[in-house]
């Protein structure tokens, strides 16, 4: 695990933004140099202070927080964004997907919960909670009665399907099992759970060349 994890917080809510601080200081490895309410000055805090962690709202004022982590990734692409979002609708979720974030959490996740999913992506792996996996499932399996599979993401065309073992991996998420219990079910080492959710992130992803440089 990972020691002096150098965060900064980006969130529009003071409650929460403040709320989130003050529980992280019972964790030692956790070192929050930096917060802010909005995404331009998320973008110039990492480019300031290169942080190990992005804590990234999604609806913030003047820059929101998928285009402040697409961004960070092209300036920064060593500094770890986990996603924050209120799960309003598809687009802000899967737009999340196409910011290149590593780490995705639904705002009413437990604080012990949020501390995990930070020390997760700050150690390099990915972070799917299950109530966002639970919506990519049900868009992976809806089925459009003239084209089958919706084509929520340019990046998957509409035939295409996930191979079984990821399917199998966000079904296991929607269940609430975290990356650990998920590879002693499977009978697979850690990293290939990681690898396994990389490569969902970036099926799921938009691809660059239709966002705003």
């Amino acid at each position: 695990m990972r020691q002096n994890i150098k965060v900064i917080i980006a969130e529009d809510s003071n409650l929460i933004r403040t709320g989130i601080m003050k529980f992280l200081k019972r964790f030692p490895e956790f070192e929050v140099l930096g917060d802010c309410d909005d995404g331009e000055e998320a973008v110039a805090l990492s480019l300031k202070i290169k942080p190990d962690l992005a804590v990234m709202d999604i609806k913030m004022q003047r820059m929101d927080g998928i285009d402040a982590t697409r961004v960070i990734k092209r300036l920064l692409p060593e500094v770890r964004v986990l996603m924050l979002t209120s799960f309003s609708d598809d687009d802000e979720v899967f737009g999340a997907f196409g910011a290149g974030a590593d780490g995705y959490c639904l705002k009413g996740i437990t604080m012990e919960k949020l501390a995990i999913a930070m020390r997760a992506v700050a150690d390099g792996a990915s972070w799917l909670d299950p109530g966002i996996a639970e919506r990519v499932l049900k868009h992976i399996n809806a089925k459009r009665p003239d084209r089958g599979m919706t084509n929520f993401s340019p990046a998957l065309d509409d035939t295409s399907e996930l191979p079984p073992l990821e399917k199998e991996v966000l079904r296991l998420l929607v269940d609430g099992m975290d990356v650990r219990s998920i590879s002693e079910r499977l009978f697979l080492p850690r990293h290939e759970i990681d690898a396994c959710l990389r490569q969902i992130f970036q099926k799921l992803a938009v691809p660059p060349a239709s966002f705003p440089t």
